[in-house]
């Protein structure tokens, strides 16, 4: 099984870990979190460690959905601004990619995604 290192502490990853399990999350696709409380999982992970409060996005990827959701605020993410996913100083962009594709695309559960997580995601050191 191959492990991927993050630039999270072993607390932030347990405190979501616990927030993707504990069913207080209303699951959505392809931004951080809606207007409506939807999450993706790296929404989940903002919204237990982050230090930005939540903004209304003006910058997603998704166009003339952007006033129904929120953002942690604008970062760089494969070359543009980008407020669909975590900061790179939290996260590497191939895990967050990764991981969204699991929640957007493959429809894995929260359950399902801290699963796979919890053996592959190393705290920073």
């Amino acid at each position: 099984m191959e492990k991927y290192q993050t630039n999270s502490t072993k607390e932030e990853l347990e405190r979501w870990y616990e927030a993707l399990r504990s069913g207080e999350y209303k699951q959505g696709n392809y931004l951080l979190c809606t207007i409506d409380d939807r999450f993706c999982c790296l929404g989940v992970y903002h919204d237990v460690n982050g230090d930005e409060d939540w903004e209304i996005d003006s910058q997603s990827q998704f166009g003339d959905i952007s006033e129904n959701c929120w953002s942690a605020g604008p970062i760089q993410f494969n070359e543009i601004n980008s407020t669909d996913f975590l900061s790179l100083s939290v996260m590497p962009k191939q895990i967050q990619g990764f991981l969204s594709q699991l929640n957007d695309t493959e429809k894995y559960t929260f359950e399902q995604i801290a699963d796979w997580c919890e053996p592959r995601l190393l705290p920073k050191r």
